[in-house]
């Protein structure tokens, strides 16, 4: 099976569109890297990630990209701006000291370097653009501080919380769990975390054992009917780069919220529907409607949309923006008003 040249164009200008909107962010990151320069001021995670709540929500995002952004290398006209992009999204994840994307990538360039001699050298410059990410960075800890890296060898909490909460699994976590959105947990001198940090215990936690075999069925069928499709179409750099991508989500969303943050979550499974849509075998079906069944299906489609809609809208004008409103991966259910 091999894809089309119209769908192969659909979906480079889809990826094309994701990374040029991130880079547009990193961008704006790199800039307040420069300005605390001029100013004088050392480039903390807070002064360089601007509007994000959390900075590991902007990490979440880049390790989705970087397999993204890795795939254009194969274009010379742009290879030295996607040099460019890759340094500055390691320099920020330096920054940021976001270990969890740091092991997930070393993880990915392993695998490349074992199993993939097609995408080894990419990776092995994507290697050095990371190399020259770390020397950035070195370069402004010694114009602020004493030249020492700070280097942060705690779990932030994640040991203990995974230990509490397999600890207090009960015979209900095999079949329907604790349901979604009741999970809360507060260490010492931080703000209280409202999921695990990892997709395997919250997903048992909250939703059973038995939910976490059918998507772990699903995900491994999705990972085999890709490398398959891989074997056989080996030059097809775009699946590659989704499987990538798609593989890098799922590592990091064992030690990251990148399954409950509303866009990480939201592009996850676009690169999954992706790669499924590119990579599984397919079977033409062909439906035919009469015209009068089309107009009733447009009619419920449409009342359905209208209810929807009606229901957003009363439940937005009862919304006290002052509350029902906290800072985790709740946004889908609790929403937020203006």
């Amino acid at each position: 099976m091999v894809f089309n040249e119209e769908s192969e164009k659909r979906s480079l200008y889809f990826i094309a569109s994701l990374i040029t909107i991130h880079s547009i962010l990193v961008l704006v990151c790199f800039l307040n890297v420069i300005f605390s320069i001029v100013d004088q001021v050392k480039p903390s995670p807070f002064v360089i990630y601007q509007n994000f709540i959390n900075i590991r929500f902007f990490n979440q995002i880049q390790i989705l990209i970087i397999p993204l952004l890795i795939y254009f290398l194969k274009y010379r006209d742009i290879r030295r701006v996607v040099y460019f992009f890759l340094t500055l999204n390691f320099l920020l994840i330096f920054i940021g000291h976001a270990r969890g994307a740091l092991l997930t990538f070393t993880f990915i360039f392993l695998l490349t370097q074992l199993f993939d001699k097609h995408q080894r050298k990419n990776y092995q410059i994507t290697l050095g653009c990371l190399f020259v990410g770390l020397l950035l960075h070195y370069f402004l800890t010694i114009l602020f501080s004493s030249g020492e890296i700070p280097v942060n060898t705690s779990s932030s909490g994640r040991l203990f919380i995974w230990q509490k909460v397999i600890s207090e699994f009960t015979w209900q976590q095999l079949f329907i769990g604790n349901g979604p959105g009741v999970f809360q947990a507060s260490l010492p001198g931080k703000p209280p975390m409202s999921h695990p940090h990892s997709s395997v215990i919250e997903i048992i936690n909250e939703w059973g054992f038995l939910a976490f075999i059918f998507l772990s069925s699903a995900i491994y069928i999705t990972i085999k009917n890709a490398v398959f499709y891989l074997t056989v179409n080996k030059e097809d750099a775009i699946s590659k780069a989704l499987l990538y991508s798609f593989f890098s989500g799922l590592l990091y969303s064992l030690l990251s919220g990148v399954h409950v943050m509303p866009v990480s979550q939201t592009l996850l499974y676009i690169i999954w529907g992706l790669l499924i849509a590119r990579t599984s075998r397919k079977v033409k079906v062909l439906l035919t409607f009469k015209k009068c069944k089309l107009i009733i299906f447009a009619i419920i489609f449409a009342a359905v949309w209208y209810f929807y809609g009606w229901v957003a809208l009363e439940t937005y004008q009862k919304m006290n923006p002052d509350t029902g409103y906290i800072f985790g991966p709740r946004f889908w259910s609790i929403a937020h008003r203006l």
